[in-house]
């Protein structure tokens, strides 16, 4: 939305530009003055395959989802920001099974006397921002998909919130971010004008708490106002996350506000100054890269790169731009330098975005922020300036290449493949493009939807456990060649009662996470213990013929865990016959391990040895798998026959247990000569009759 800034208001600006720059310090100046920008604008092209590039490590890092909590959330503003810019439906996928994951809500108290606004991580913390900003996602994607479920829990918290005499609900910057564009976004869905009222009375209460006016920026919070808060230098000390905050803020706001919107001008020159504020305290390095410090006006507090508060600066200034409030020629090499910063230096090798300031409320003097250290809401901001910079590019957007989605095993016997956009129809259905296990795939029909699913029905059904899949040679309808795509894929056991009467015991449990949770047919139970070598093991009453081991691992589908397997006849002397197994990390559900060959025992035991992420070992369910018990009759000596003797020649190499599992002494002779009773003998029940 452009807007016409009035005479009198460019006077005030200008002459308050001027104004901050007079008492900064020399350092600080170096961008005062600028020459009218003429620097080149990016390739759309280079912009979204490096928005691409990054986005899908991510997702790639991360195929699971964790809760609504702000920093999860912030990443998703991002990624939906990146779906708008690309098309790619794999990103709003991905921000959909957010959601979905958290059932559209924040934070999950329900009784409205209890609700609170301080800072707090609990239940009742529902009205403390950091739970709400997880309502901006859902707001867009009701606006795209419908669904009244997606605002429900939005409506009720910010509606009830309205509803109350407090001003004071934004108290601290990063708020301004977290819940000034859900208002704006529900305020579009509803035309419910209070949205807007709220909004107002809300920024200017913490504008009133937080602003400077001589510098142009906003404190953390109350707590780091100057004079009572100051560096160490005696300064004072904004903070470049925070500030961020609420500078791409503006934008998301002026992006949906109304035209008309009364206050909309009061926004959009306080917008403007901190725009010039930033300006002069960028800091740039001798290759031409523009970042911000942690302490923007004094960099020796906090000295190095940073890249959250960076990229939310860029988002910012670019939005401005790309609509009209910012003069590009003033602005347009801050920009670009920032730009430098993000594609230069932040984004590393490996597609991930380094230089995150870890979580934290302030500049945190004496903190070392290096290359790798990223953090999901840090890559959110990254996106946020890299779709805004696809829209500040020039150049024609080719189209989008084809990958896959996803690729999921939804019986042993049908699997589904999903694109991220439209394949071409003909080569979709080509069973030459899908190997399975390194072999061309056997299907007994591929079905596509018309959109970008894939469905295809196996002649033989998988075995449960991983497989390899790999497909090629796809292009996509408007004829951009796939990414090949090599992923392993998991087919994991139905969830069913135990075949197997089992007696379950531990080394030892976590209090409340006792060894008998493993077996109730409940994946959110579990039994836990930290440490290396620690066992559950189960007791199945006699020795039967153990064939694998199904295992499902607390939050298997974010971390890998490590484990032996061992059996036993006797509880006493124990077999490994299963060493340093590795759990796949792909899913919560039961893996199958099997055994090389069929091992009688009558103790199982799982030896933990920790997780990929600490050396907690948690268990949800386990099962052990077994062959099918027969019963063999036997004859007499006098009536023996070839067949039988056939069936009893097994004995002759292994040992034969009573129904307690204590091991027979025989001699030489057949075990014709015990005396009549029941047997186990190669897992099976045997009968001596007379």
């Amino acid at each position: 939305m452009k807007r016409t800034l009035t005479w009198t208001l460019l006077l005030f600006v200008l002459n308050a530009a001027a104004a901050h720059n007079a008492h900064l310090p020399a350092t600080e100046k170096k961008n005062a003055a600028p020459a009218a920008w003429q620097g080149e604008r990016p390739q759309k092209d280079d912009v979204i395959a490096l928005l691409c590039t990054v986005n899908n490590h991510w997702q790639q890092t991360y195929p699971t989802h964790g809760d609504h909590f702000w920093n999860r959330a912030v990443y998703h503003t991002g990624n939906m920001e990146a779906y708008k810019a690309t098309g790619d439906l794999q990103y709003l996928d991905y921000s959909l099974a957010w959601a979905e994951h958290n059932n559209y809500w924040g934070q999950t108290g329900t009784n409205k006397w209890r609700w609170k606004f301080g800072y707090g991580e609990s239940a009742d913390y529902v009205l403390f921002g950091d739970n709400q900003i997880c309502f901006q996602i859902y707001a867009d994607l009701y606006t795209l998909l419908g669904g009244e479920e997606k605002i429900a829990r939005a409506r009720e918290v910010m509606e009830y919130e309205m509803s109350t005499d407090e001003s004071g609900y934004l108290w601290w910057v990063d708020g301004l971010y977290m819940v000034m564009p859900v208002m704006t976004k529900l305020y579009n869905i509803t035309a419910n004008q209070l949205y807007l009222e709220k909004m107002y009375e809300y920024w200017r209460w913490a504008t009133d708490l937080m602003w400077d006016e001589e510098e142009g920026l906003y404190y953390r919070d109350g707590g780091y106002v100057y004079p009572e808060h100051t560096t160490a230098a005696g300064g004072k000390d904004f903070w470049a996350r925070g500030d961020g905050w609420i500078f791409a803020a503006f934008a998301r706001v002026l992006d949906e506000l109304p035209a008309d919107d009364p206050h909309r001008d009061e926004y959009i020159s306080y917008y403007r100054r901190m725009a010039e504020s930033l300006r002069q305290c960028q800091c740039v390095d001798d290759d031409g890269n523009g970042y911000w410090s942690r302490s923007l006006l004094d960099e020796d507090y906090a000295p190095g790169y940073e890249t959250s508060g960076t990229a939310l600066y860029v988002f910012g200034f670019a939005w401005g731009i790309n609509h009209g409030i910012l003069d590009e020629n003033r602005y347009g090499q801050t920009l670009q330098r920032g730009w430098n910063y993000l594609t230069r230096v932040a984004v590393q090798d490996d597609a991930s975005v380094g230089y995150v300031q870890p979580i934290g409320a302030n500049a945190a003097p004496g903190t070392y922020v290096g290359a790798h250290q990223t953090a999901d809401f840090g890559v959110g901001a990254f996106l946020l300036a890299a779709a805004e910079m696809s829209r500040f590019a020039v150049g024609t957007q080719s189209p989008l290449p084809l990958r896959v989605a996803s690729a999921e095993v939804l019986a042993e016997d049908v699997l589904r493949i999903t694109f991220n956009t439209h394949p071409n129809a003909a080569q979709a259905t080509e069973e030459k493009h899908y190997l399975l296990n390194g072999q061309p795939l056997q299907a007994l029909s591929i079905d596509f939807d018309d959109i970008r699913t894939v469905t295809i029905t196996l002649r033989t059904p998988l075995g449960y456990g991983c497989h390899q899949l790999h497909i090629d040679g796809l292009q996509s309808a408007e004829g951009a060649d796939l990414v090949p795509f090599d992923r392993t894929i998991l087919c994991t056991v139905p969830l069913t009662p135990n075949d197997v009467e089992m007696t379950i015991t531990a080394i030892g449990a976590q209090s409340g996470n006792p060894a008998t949770n493993a077996v109730d047919d409940d994946y959110s139970t579990r039994w836990s213990q930290e440490g290396m070598g620690q066992w559950i093991q189960a007791d199945l009453g006699h020795v039967m013929s153990v064939t694998a081991v199904d295992i499902a691992f607390y939050k298997g589908d974010t971390r890998v865990n490590f484990f032996d397997i061992m059996t036993s006849t006797d509880g006493e002397t124990w077999d490994e016959v299963l060493s340093q197994q590795v759990s796949s990390g792909l899913t919560t559900e039961l893996e199958r391990y099997s055994l090389p060959q069929p091992v009688e025992a009558r103790y199982v035991r799982i030896v933990c040895n920790g997780a990929s992420t600490s050396t907690w070992n948690s268990i949800t369910e386990w099962r052990v798998r077994t062959e099918e018990v027969t019963a063999i009759q036997l004859l007499p000596s006098d009536k023996a026959t070839s067949q039988t003797d056939k069936a009893l020649a097994p004995w002759q190499q292994r040992p034969l247990y009573d129904l307690s599992g204590r091991t027979l002494q025989r001699s030489d002779a057949t075990p014709r000569s015990l005396p009549p009773g029941l047997y186990i003998a190669k897992g099976k029940k045997v009968v001596i009759k007379e």
